[in-house]
C-alpha cells in the first residue's frame, strides 16, 4: 500500500515484544481470563517449540500443530504458513516466513507469529577498497555467531591461482579443468 500510494514513509520492522510467561503483549490480554490467558500461553509455546523443529529439519506439519492445539481446548480461527513479507501462503522456495495464527479465547481474538528460516541470513558489505568492509562483517559474524566469509580473500585467491596457472578467464576452455 506504502509502495502503491507513493506514500513517503520509513517502515521498520521491530521483535515482538512478550510478557514473562512468552505471550505477546496487547491490550486485548487485559480482557482475558486465567485459563484464557494459559491458552494463549500455550498457542505462543506451540509456535516457538514448532519454529525449534523447524531450526533442525527444516521441516513440520500444519495438520498436526492445528490437532495438539485443539487437543488443548484451544480454538484456532487459523494457523498459516505464509510469506513473511507479503502474507500469501508460503512457496518451498523462500527462505523467511512466517507461522502466523489467531485463537478465540473467551469473546477474545488473539494472534501471534514465528519467523522460519530455511538458513542463517547472508549480510553483504558494500563498499571502496579499505573502508573496513571485512571489520565491520566480522564484528557483525562474531556478535550474531554467523559464519563470516571474506568474499574479498577468496577472490584474491582465484585470481591468484588464475595467474599463477596462467588461465585465461575469458576462454571457457581454459576454466572446464576447474
Amino acid at each position: 500500500m506504502v509502495a502503491k500510494n507513493n506514500i513517503r514513509v520509513a517502515i521498520k520492522s521491530i521483535d515482538t515484544q512478550r510478557d514473562i510467561d512468552g505471550i505477546p503483549y496487547s491490550s486485548r490480554n487485559n480482557l482475558l481470563l486465567k485459563n484464557d490467558r494459559e491458552k494463549l500461553k500455550l498457542f505462543s509455546a506451540e509456535l516457538f517449540r514448532t519454529k525449534q523443529i523447524f531450526n533442525q529439519t527444516k521441516t513440520f506439519d500444519l495438520k498436526k500443530i492445528i490437532k495438539r492445539l485443539k487437543d488443548k481446548d484451544i480454538k484456532v480461527e487459523y494457523l498459516e504458513h505464509v510469506n513473511a513479507f507479503n502474507l500469501q501462503r508460503s512457496t518451498s522456495e523462500i527462505n523467511i516466513t512466517m507461522l502466523a495464527g489467531a485463537i478465540i479465547c473467551g469473546s477474545t481474538r488473539l494472534i501471534d507469529h514465528v519467523f522460519l528460516m530455511k538458513r542463517d541470513p547472508i549480510i553483504a558489505i558494500d563498499g571502496p577498497a579499505g573502508s573496513g568492509k571485512s571489520t565491520v562483517t566480522k564484528l557483525i559474524a562474531k556478535k550474531l555467531k554467523f559464519i563470516f566469509l571474506d568474499t574479498g580473500a577468496m577472490y584474491r585467491a582465484l585470481s591468484w591461482y588464475l595467474i599463477k596457472e596462467k588461465i585465461n578467464y575469458e576462454n571457457r576452455k581454459d576454466l572446464n579443468h576447474f
